[in-house]
C-alpha cells in the first residue's frame, strides 16, 4: 500500500490494483510513502527500528512511573527488549512498533497526575493514530472507555474528554472501513 499512497513515484497498475483490496488501516504505509521509503527498503527499517526505540523510551518511561522505581523500569525494560517477538518484530516492515508507540503514549497520557486542556485532543490523536495503524486499536478504544469509568475518581469533565477522544477514535475506524473501497473482512466487525 505504501507503493500506492508514495507521492514521489507512479505505483504500478498491479500495486494500485493490489492496494484497493487491501483491508488494513492505512497510516502506517501512508507514514512510510510520505518520507519516502515506500521503495527504499533500507529506509523503511530505518522507520521501524526508530519507532522500536521510542516505543522502548515511552515503556521505560511508564514503568518508572507505574512501578515507582527507575531501576525496576529499566528491568522492565530489559525483560522486553529479551523477549523474542519484540526484536523479531524489528526485522520486518510492520506496523506494530509504531502501533506500540501510539499505545503506550496513551497509557502515558493517561496515567498523568495532571491534566491539562489538551489532553482530550491529545488522547483522541492517538487514538485515532491507533486505530487507523492497526484495527485491534478497536481494543484499545475499549479498554480506554472502560479503564475512564470504572475508576470511582476522576473529574466529570475529564471523563468527558477521554469518552469524546474514544468516540472520534471509533468513528474514524468506521469512516476508513466504510470509505476504504472494497468491502472489509475484519473479523472485528463481524461479530
Amino acid at each position: 500500500m505504501a507503493e500506492a499512497f508514495s507521492p514521489y513515484q507512479n505505483a504500478t497498475e498491479i500495486v494500485r490494483e493490489a492496494a484497493r483490496h487491501q483491508k488494513y488501516p492505512p497510516l502506517f504505509p501512508l507514514l512510510l510513502a510520505l518520507q519516502g521509503a515506500s521503495s527504499d527498503y533500507l529506509w523503511a527499517h530505518r522507520i521501524v527500528g526508530g519507532e522500536f526505540l521510542l516505543a522502548c523510551v515511552l515503556l521505560y518511561f511508564l514503568a518508572r512511573k507505574m512501578l515507582g522505581s527507575a531501576g525496576l523500569a529499566l528491568i522492565v525494560l530489559l525483560a522486553f527488549g529479551f523477549i523474542p517477538a519484540s526484536w523479531i518484530s524489528v526485522l520486518g516492515i510492520l506496523s506494530e512498533n509504531q502501533y506500540l508507540v501510539l499505545s503506550l503514549g496513551a497509557f502515558l497520557l493517561l496515567r498523568r497526575d495532571q491534566s491539562r486542556g489538551a489532553d482530550g485532543v491529545c488522547l483522541a490523536g492517538l487514538l485515532i493514530a491507533a486505530v487507523l495503524t492497526r484495527s485491534i486499536g478497536l481494543a484499545l478504544i475499549v479498554a480506554v472507555l472502560v479503564a475512564t469509568w470504572i475508576p470511582s475518581r476522576g473529574e466529570p469533565s475529564s471523563r468527558r474528554q477521554r469518552t469524546a477522544a474514544t468516540l472520534a477514535a471509533a468513528i474514524s475506524f468506521v469512516l476508513w472501513e466504510m470509505f476504504s473501497g472494497e468491502p472489509s473482512e475484519s473479523y472485528y466487525l463481524e461479530y
